[in-house]
């Protein structure tokens, strides 16, 4: 091997060696950021009760939830004071950690949120439901499941919800209230 290949070999070991360092370092710096929000949301996202899933959600969803509760324009218990503390850039490696976290696909080989998105047309995309259809906002994934199933089965009167529930089995119900529950 020539002198020049042997420096041009070398160099791109080096750059080479130095990104699966910097690609290291990133991965770290976000899980680091992320286990500030564990005490509430869990190390895997999948937070008990009556607290927020990040778990599944995409990252563009909890950036842009992040910045609303940082500008004070979402209200929240302790997020807004929370969320003012992260740079937008934080706020994105926070995000893309948890949304990594949880985009496992159902049965089938669907993700959560693309069998949860059929439920925003009259749900809305945040859970907040307009007029007299129920908000899912704030319902935990057990509640969501539990309805679902009570929908499918018969057992609960519903004006479309019964064939809706019906179209799922019970994989994708759980599937979808996971991704749905806590929002």
């Amino acid at each position: 091997m020539t002198r020049p290949l042997q420096v041009v070999f070398a160099v791109t070991l080096g750059l080479l060696a130095a990104s699966v360092t910097w690609a290291a370092d990133a991965r770290a710096g976000m899980a680091m950021l992320g286990n500030a929000c564990a005490p509430c949301h869990g190390t895997d996202g999948k937070s008990p009760d009556a607290i927020p899933a990040l778990s599944g959600k995409s990252a563009d969803y909890i950036v842009q939830r992040m910045l609303e509760f940082k500008a004070g324009a979402r209200e929240g218990t302790v997020m807004n004071r929370i969320a003012k503390g992260y740079s937008d850039t934080e706020i994105a490696a926070v995000a893309q950690h948890f949304a990594a976290l949880g985009q496992t696909a159902a049965p089938g080989g669907v993700t959560p949120s693309a069998l949860a998105d059929a439920c925003a047309a009259c749900h809305g995309t945040d859970g907040m439901s307009p007029g007299a259809i129920p908000a899912l906002s704030g319902k935990s994934a057990a509640y969501i499941t539990q309805r679902m199933l009570e929908f499918k089965a018969g057992a609960r009167e519903g004006t479309v919800m019964n064939r809706i529930a019906r179209g799922y089995d019970d994989d994708e119900i759980a599937a979808i209230a996971q991704h749905l529950g806590n929002q």
